[in-house]
């Protein structure tokens, strides 16, 4: 679940900036 969670923040990062 952890690594689902980094995915999300990742690709939340590169699509708000």
């Amino acid at each position: 679940a952890r690594s689902r969670i980094d995915q999300l923040k990742r690709l939340g990062h590169s699509v708000d900036k």
